[in-house]
């Protein structure tokens, strides 16, 4: 008998919009390990069906698509539809109308607009939320879905009738799930393979809500007093990274992509034991500055840890407290940063530019900051209004973003004390004040404050030619991208040659 075939189309590149020639659509290539995808074919895998998976790295045409169709022959298609290619996604249902299979769409996009995303023409279905428990009482009862009841589906009938059923109880214990199919992906093909990395998740969830953060979405959509931060057991967790590491034997770092990783005192004592033990492979995780004690940098530096990514996000501690809602001072994060240094642990700090109500001289505290605290690298990024985030929420009342207008390709949330052409040019050149802070500070105090003044009158100056420069490096930075990407696609060894330098520095 042949067995029911459940396909995942992995749509895995970005599209940006370029105001600049005519609002046409690019798109980057992609080529990531996805961890939802890898975990639910592990689930409908249990349930006795057979898994494929497309995963487009750019966007291929309806005929190439088809051709794919046929050769696989799926019962039911699941596509991951984030945000940013929701109207390619929207393209794919449409070319699957009448072809005789069941189509549903999950991930963030649908989670956020569900009233959107289900009148897509061939759309059958969707999931709200985190999908394992619903897909699996989708798989049990597929074809014969009765009443269509299942939990955290909506389903659209042949005569557009739409059944909208309440999201179930989240998955509690992550050791009861099955271990994630990572051969699903071909990590030879991968971005971060061409480095021998893996990324890997260990955790879900993050017990804070800073505004600008889907966790706070993705924990409302859940009935009051679930367990929404969860952790593999230790034991558990090395037994993901022996199956992870299984499939792809070259590895030789590991980038954990959780939010935070669980350093409860007694987990964290068992997993630095077992990773010590029986994985010791160096590796690269987010934390918040509050977590890293002394303790906790010298445990992280005896497990191999390499370099640890930081949202420092803003250097004025009342934008932390009352618009990011970070819960931390500033004290906390020199700390940390400090305890790094002292086990020789590289740091990354991200940086928020353009946060609703900010000005110039709120990102000047920013910039003087991360010049202070020292981090190995200082990274930038323009505020991007995500759906459903409180932020997002802010920036619309305060009438800095309408969600409904075409927008910059570079800036979204558009303010009269901080226009997005100094935005830009702040997040272009934020690397180059924040080292020019740091010369300023090491010299002696007269100079010092002289050379400060100096910096601060340049950022600040309308003289400045901001968006003539920011074109320029804007530019520039992408030809080296191409650069970058040209030869990690087909250069493997010497890009591996040149990320280790620029690791081992």
């Amino acid at each position: 008998m042949r067995k029911k075939k459940y396909l995942f189309v992995y749509p895995d590149f970005e599209y940006r919009v370029d105001t600049n020639k005519n609002k046409t659509r690019i798109y980057e290539k992609g080529g990531w390990y996805n961890e939802g995808i890898a975990q639910l074919a592990a689930v409908v895998e249990e349930e006795g069906w057979e898994v494929d998976m497309i995963h487009l790295l750019r966007p291929v045409s309806q005929k190439e698509f088809l051709a794919e169709i046929e050769r696989i022959k799926p019962d039911v298609v699941g596509m991951n539809v984030r945000t940013d290619v929701f109207p390619y996604c929207e393209k794919v249902a449409k070319w699957l109308d009448g072809k005789g299979i069941h189509v549903m769409a999950g991930s963030y996009h649908p989670s956020i607009y569900p009233d959107q995303v289900i009148k897509w023409r061939g759309l059958n279905s969707l999931v709200i939320g985190e999908a394992e428990l619903p897909l699996k009482e989708f798989l049990k009862r597929y074809p014969d879905l009765g009443d269509q009841k299942i939990s955290s589906f909506w389903f659209k009938n042949e005569d557009e009738k739409i059944v909208k059923n309440k999201p179930c109880a989240i998955a509690e214990n992550l050791d009861e799930l099955p271990f994630p199919k990572f051969n699903l992906f071909n990590f030879q093909n991968l971005l971060s393979s061409k480095s021998k990395s893996a990324l890997a998740i260990i955790t879900r969830g993050c017990p804070y809500r800073c505004t600008y953060c889907w966790n706070n979405f993705h924990a409302s959509l859940y009935p009051k007093g679930s367990k929404f931060v969860r952790y593999r057991s230790a034991a558990n967790a090395i037994e993901y990274l022996k199956r992870l590491i299984k499939a792809f034997p070259e590895v030789q770092r590991l980038k954990f992509l959780d939010d935070i990783l669980p350093m409860y005192t007694e987990w964290r004592k068992e997993f630095r034991t077992k990773y010590i033990k029986e994985i010791h492979i160096p590796f690269f995780c987010n934390f918040r500055a509050n977590f890293l004690t002394e303790d906790v940098a010298k445990m992280l530096k005896e497990m191999g840890c390499l370099f640890i990514f930081f949202g420092v996000e803003s250097g004025n501690q009342k934008i932390l407290n009352d618009i990011l809602k970070r819960g931390m001072t500033l004290d906390i994060m020199r700390d940390a940063f400090k305890n790094c240094r002292k086990y020789g642990i590289k740091t990354i700090s991200y940086n928020i530019i353009g946060i609703p109500h900010e000005k110039p001289e709120n990102l000047i505290e920013t910039l003087k900051f991360n010049a202070e605290i020292k981090p190995t690298q200082a990274i930038p990024m323009i505020f991007c209004p995500y759906p459903g985030t409180e932020l997002t929420d802010m920036a619309v009342a305060a009438g800095y973003y309408d969600p409904n207008k075409s927008r910059n390709q570079y800036v979204s949330c558009v303010m009269n004390d901080f226009p997005p052409n100094h935005v830009l040019f702040a997040a272009t050149f934020f690397r180059e004040f924040f080292r020019a802070y740091q010369i300023a500070f090491s010299l002696p105090k007269p100079l010092s404050m002289l050379t400060e003044a100096i910096i601060d009158r340049i950022f600040l100056s309308n003289l400045v030619p901001r968006k003539l420069l920011s074109q320029s490096k804007i530019k520039f930075v992408s030809l080296r991208n191409k650069l970058a990407f040209f030869i990690k696609r087909n250069f493997k060894f010497l890009y591996i040659f040149i990320t280790q330098k620029v690791l081992s520095r």
